[in-house]
């Protein structure tokens, strides 16, 4: 049984700006299929070469975020810079309904109206923790500080 689900995924400093007339809430949010993006429940935005269609709620908020942190760990016998994320008790519990009801899908994450990364939902999450891994010390400790700023912000 997995517990703890790795999301991995390359982060970039290419993480693209939503238009201005958009707010979108930080937070994680299921990718729906481009053709059903003409729904007013649904946000159209550009990540790197690909535009994605978000659902209009995040699954997961800034404020259903207990805790994260940027550590060095081993993949693949490879030092990796990650970002280690802990949601709240009912969060989690959110949380391992929808990641086990979208293995396969797309999941993006928005931080400071920025998509920042997206990646597949491989297995369900169980565990309410989440791996985040990056290029580099650096793009890791920038995502870091800024799901950090976010969280803190009233």
């Amino acid at each position: 049984m997995k517990m703890l689900m790795m999301l991995i995924v390359v982060i970039t400093s290419a993480a693209s700006i939503l238009p201005q007339s958009k707010n979108i809430e930080t937070g994680l949010y299921l990718v729906a299929a481009k053709d059903s993006c003409s729904d007013q429940n649904k946000n159209l935005v550009v990540y790197l070469s690909d535009t994605l269609c978000l659902m209009q709620k995040p699954v997961i908020t800034k404020g259903d975020i207990e805790y994260c942190e940027t550590v060095k760990s081993k993949l693949d016998n490879n030092e990796v810079y990650a970002l280690n994320i802990k949601l709240n008790a009912s969060a989690a519990l959110k949380f391992k309904k929808v990641t086990e009801q979208n293995v396969g899908k797309m999941m993006a994450m928005i931080i400071d109206n920025k998509v920042v990364m997206a990646a597949v939902i491989r297995d369900p999450v169980t565990s309410g923790r989440l791996t985040i891994s990056g290029q580099s010390e650096e793009e890791t400790l920038r995502l870091g500080k800024m799901l950090e700023e976010e969280i803190h912000k009233k």
